[in-house]
């Protein structure tokens, strides 16, 4: 998997607050789930910045099978990052950096 190329992307949201590693606004948050099992994040630009979660069954990992994607994400006003996986029945929260919490 290539971290600079999407498989059947889920959901998009657009960041309107500065980026915490770069400082820049507009960071685009991608569900990149159904064939990459993960959330990525590209700047305004469209560079790649990093991603969240991978394919697993660990505390920030995203399942295969049975549903298991990452299909939604969300930015809270909390400004964490929230990423939903049908196939564990839970939701992933990362810090807008990358960390899962």
């Amino acid at each position: 998997m290539s971290h600079k190329y999407l498989n059947l992307p889920a959901a998009i949201a657009v960041d309107p607050n500065p980026d915490p590693i770069t400082g820049q606004p507009g960071s685009i948050y991608i569900a990149d789930g159904y064939g990459n099992h993960r959330v990525v994040v590209f700047d305004a630009n469209g560079n790649y910045l990093r991603q969240m979660g991978s394919v697993g069954t660990g505390p920030d990992q995203f399942t295969v099978g049975d549903g298991g994607h990452p299909h939604c994400v969300r930015l809270g006003s909390d400004q964490l990052v929230y990423a939903c996986d049908r196939g564990q029945n839970k939701i992933n929260v990362y810090r807008r950096d990358g960390t899962f919490v």
